[in-house]
């Protein structure tokens, strides 16, 4: 199951519950344990985010310094690339 059907059955799920808890769409409770979780999955996506750099950047410096000509290299070359944007 990829990430943005979890996240999306996840979202559901939580809606289910707060009807279950007679918490409706109408009313402020529920918009505001919505917007709670929401806030929590952004947080901990920019976390996991900065730890991913680090990590990165971290095994990038522990390299040799042909491996790291030859990331260097690769991203020459994409920085080179038309964007398909």
């Amino acid at each position: 199951m990829n990430t943005a059907l979890q996240r999306i059955a996840l979202y559901f799920t939580l809606g289910l519950l707060l009807s279950t808890l007679e918490v409706t769409v109408f009313v402020w409770q529920f918009w505001s344990v919505l917007a709670l979780f929401w806030c929590s999955e952004f947080m901990v996506r920019k976390g996991t985010e900065e730890q991913a750099m680090a990590q990165g950047i971290s095994r990038f410096l522990n390299m040799s310094q042909s491996e790291q000509n030859e990331i260097k290299r690769i991203h020459q070359q994409i920085q080179k690339e038309p964007s398909n944007d």
